[in-house]
């Protein structure tokens, strides 16, 4: 039974199977300390459903196994109609969303084990937001290790796997974790991080992480870390790219939505962004994991992105979010009106008159650290 569903989720068009028990898997441990540190920044849900997740049976009563599954994301090179965001974007968010395209490959899962197996229980599909911890769980499943970027690494897929799972009835034999990490004495993730998230391997500081701060994040970004963003005004995929092990993964297999994104984004700069509203944001972005951050967030972001530019397009784009009706926007504006202030008269005279205008604190902060 276990290798005929194996089987099945390979032909529904997983890259990764294996199975593991409903119990707490190796490391789980350290999660409490984790907590406690608070390197989960203000993801308080984390510590909400912390003992669902040291313990999926708290979760699910009824699970008798655990089905992880893993898509292969590897971004695809760089070509002649690539996207100026290219580099801006993770790559997983240059696609349509894959909590919908992997909702609907297990839900066809799920059916075909039904009809074959026999529906003897109930089946339940996972995509982030089920409380498990989902990395823990595909190395008791066989899949692979986590780095010491804390992700998972497979020896065939590398870093770019996306996991989800499907909590089976059946009580089933666990697949046989690798015996150790493969990552040896390799530093090159760590090295990369532009904020030090990965000091302490693998033990990502999340409150730090780029991925964290831009997307997760809701509030005024850290000062210390705004240089340190560059151009991206979505995720960070420094510690994925630069790991050894995607030299062997496969040819990324073709992906229409990506391409048809590639197209829709041609045209797509950061002053483009800055200029976007509520109904541009939604055409460019619905299908996609950028949706999920609002406009007001994505343009904080390329607030701080134009700031790093160093183009002088980017200091009209600039002034026009100092005029943005969010304090967030304009707070960001500020700063990134900054970086130009020295050899440029009108980013002076604009922060000047923002100075006499500007009523809200959050932004009347900013302009006093100027």
């Amino acid at each position: 039974m276990k290798e005929i569903i194996r089987q099945l989720a390979y032909e529904a068009g997983f890259d990764c199977v294996g199975f593991a028990a409903p119990a707490a898997p190796h490391h789980s441990d350290r999660l409490p300390f984790w907590l406690a540190e608070r390197r989960h920044g203000d993801m308080n849900w984390l510590e909400r459903s912390a003992a669902k997740r040291l313990q999926p049976s708290r979760y699910r009563a009824d699970v008798g196994t655990i089905l992880v599954l893993g898509h292969h994301y590897r971004p695809q090179p760089a070509g002649p109609m690539a996207s100026p965001m290219s580099d801006q974007i993770a790559a997983y968010a240059c696609r349509s969303d894959y909590h919908d395209q992997l909702r609907h490959k297990m839900q066809l899962l799920a059916d075909r084990i039904i009809s074959v197996v026999g529906d003897s229980g109930s089946i339940r599909s996972c995509v982030d937001s089920a409380p498990l911890m989902e990395k823990p769980l595909a190395v008791a499943a066989g899949i692979g290790w986590q780095g010491k970027n804390s992700l998972l690494v497979s020896r065939q897929f590398g870093c770019w796997l996306l996991l989800c799972e499907l909590l089976l009835p059946w009580s089933l034999p666990a697949d046989q974790p690798l015996p150790q990490s493969h990552c040896g004495s390799c530093q090159r993730c760590q090295r990369a991080c532009p904020t030090a998230a990965l000091d302490q391997a693998y033990w990502i500081d999340a409150s730090r992480c780029l991925a964290y701060l831009t997307i997760e994040y809701k509030g005024t970004l850290p000062r210390p870390y705004r240089s340190a963003m560059g151009t991206r005004i979505y995720g960070c995929d420094s510690c994925l790219s630069v790991c050894p092990w995607n030299r062997f993964t496969p040819t990324p297999r073709h992906d229409p939505t990506a391409q048809q994104l590639q197209t829709t984004w041609q045209s797509l700069t950061l002053p483009a962004c800055a200029a976007l509203n509520e109904d541009g944001f939604r055409a460019l972005f619905q299908q996609t994991p950028l949706a999920r951050i609002g406009l007001t967030r994505l343009l904080r972001n390329v607030a701080v992105a134009l700031g790093n530019w160093g183009q002088p397009e980017a200091i009209p784009a600039l002034i026009h979010l100092l005029h943005h009706h969010e304090p967030l926007v304009r707070s960001h504006a500020v700063w990134g009106l900054a970086q130009y202030a020295p050899h440029s008269q009108s980013t002076q005279q604009a922060l000047q008159q923002a100075t006499l205008d500007e009523t809200s604190p959050e932004v009347r902060a900013e302009l006093a650290l100027i």
